[in-house]
């Protein structure tokens, strides 16, 4: 949450965002982002206009001189952009200026770190900084097949608040570095070759080994947008098929048997083994996502077209509330991966 003050403090700003670099304030797609502007010389109603650079929009406070408005239009419309530059103009009825403030939001996807209220208990306390709330470590269990050739992407930003961090991936004994990516330097990209993912803080290394599972066993290949703009990718171990009828119509036949047509769809069942609280909780986010894609089997010749198709659209359902206490857990979900129709 951001508090300013007009130029000549007429009145106060206070926008839910965060501050950014350059005195430029943040601002997320998936919130609304509201922005509270309060006359402080006197309580009264006042006129408000917001000048967008294309457009300008006029607003009129309540008789306490406060104005509470939504910024998530015009932050979503302006995303290719990257950010929207706001002039903020006071009138009395009259037309008489009272004050103004112009702000520049720079845009970016999903929520702001202080609302995620990640657990404090991470896997293996890495530092203080580890145990914040807007911090986000990778899971204590990553699963990787080498022989897919598509690795996994991990979601983290502790290299953002402690800013010495260093991330690099271990493969046959050697260690290259890995440079965070994405609109907000929170993915970490780890190639299928990699044995580890390590990280480096002052000297301090905490390495996440990459689980490998028996080359004859069934996994799922899952990417999804998690709740702070990252694209994560991690694979799961399937326990079994499923089949389900999604709707069956009766048909009226010449003789006695019975005659359905079925929708029906298919998917599978997943579960992650030896998670700590914060495991599953870092998995979990998963089952919220609305852009959820998996693959099993692959069918493209362009994994990136495939991964990012409609076809391969999925959706996940399991239990959305971490588990309590020290010991290691379950992550269980059922993945829904096609549908086809017949009714």
């Amino acid at each position: 949450m951001i508090t300013a003050a007009s130029t000549n403090s007429k009145f106060s700003i206070t926008f839910q965002g965060d501050n950014g670099t350059g005195g430029h304030w943040l601002g997320y797609t998936a919130s609304r982002s509201m922005l509270r502007i309060k006359r402080e010389d006197v309580q009264q109603v006042s006129k408000v206009e917001f000048a967008y650079g294309y457009k300008t929009v006029t607003y009129y406070t309540d008789p306490d001189g406060v104005l509470e408005i939504s910024m998530r239009n015009e932050i979503n419309a302006r995303v290719a952009d990257g950010f929207v530059d706001v002039v903020i103009r006071m009138f009395e009825l009259d037309n008489t200026s009272v004050d103004n403030f112009a702000p520049t939001i720079d845009i970016l996807p999903g929520i702001s770190y202080l609302d995620l209220y990640a657990p404090k208990g991470k896997d293996g306390i890495f530092g203080v900084t580890s145990l914040l709330r807007n911090v986000v470590m990778p899971p204590n269990v990553i699963v990787s097949p080498y022989t897919n050739g598509k690795g996994v992407i991990v979601e983290s930003n502790y290299h953002s608040i402690a800013t010495a961090a260093t991330w690099s991936y271990e493969a046959g004994g050697a260690t290259t570095a890995i440079t965070p990516s994405g609109a907000r330097s929170n993915q970490i990209v780890v190639p299928a070759t990699a044995d580890a993912l390590k990280l480096n803080y002052n000297g301090n290394v905490k390495k996440w080994n990459m689980e490998r599972p028996e080359q004859c066993a069934d996994v799922v290949l899952c990417r999804w947008t998690s709740q702070t703009g990252a694209v994560r990718q991690h694979y799961f171990p399937i326990v079994s098929d499923i089949y389900n009828v999604d709707k069956a119509v009766s048909l009226v036949t010449e003789g006695d048997g019975y005659l359905v047509n079925k929708d029906w769809s298919k998917g599978v069942r997943c579960r992650l083994m030896g998670l700590t609280a914060y495991g599953y909780w870092y998995y979990m986010d998963m089952l919220r996502a609305s852009d959820l894609h998996a693959i099993i089997q692959p069918t493209y010749s362009i994994f990136s077209t495939e991964i990012a198709s409609e076809q391969t659209a999925a959706y996940a359902e399991g239990s959305m509330e971490t588990p309590q206490g020290t010991g290691f857990f379950n992550f269980e979900f059922t993945l829904k991966l096609r549908h086809y129709g017949q009714v």
